[in-house]
């Protein structure tokens, strides 16, 4: 007998069917899991290595998002002004004449001796 138009068709599954399945899967996994995923796990790394590697790859966020609290916080006239600051720091490191240590001093090569 085909389905009219109008007619309230058959009974189908029970309301909530689906998803009592769906959970009782998903539980069943977890007591599973619990049970021998250590092992499961480490058998995969061992002898599988490429796609134990994809799995933690595929649990991994697409996208990740690394802020330093530090600088995160500073406007680019700061962080300009910050770069500056470096930039004329370590010209005037690299321009200073070196120390010689002797006898256990430090000597400026300018010094007298």
């Amino acid at each position: 007998m085909r389905f009219q138009p109008g007619s309230p068709g058959g009974p189908g599954r029970p309301r909530g069917a689906k998803n009592l399945l769906a959970w009782a899967f998903i539980e069943a996994l977890r007591e599973d899991f619990e049970a021998h995923g250590m092992e499961a796990i480490k058998i995969a790394r061992i002898e599988d290595p490429c796609r134990y590697v994809a799995i933690i790859a595929s649990l991994m966020p697409k996208e990740l998002a690394v802020e330093h609290t530090r600088f995160g916080e500073l406007s680019d006239e700061e962080l300009d002004a910050l770069l500056e600051h470096v930039k004329q720091f370590k010209a005037k490191l690299i321009d200073q004449p070196k120390l010689e240590i002797a006898n256990g001093r430090e000597r400026h090569p300018t010094d007298a001796h």
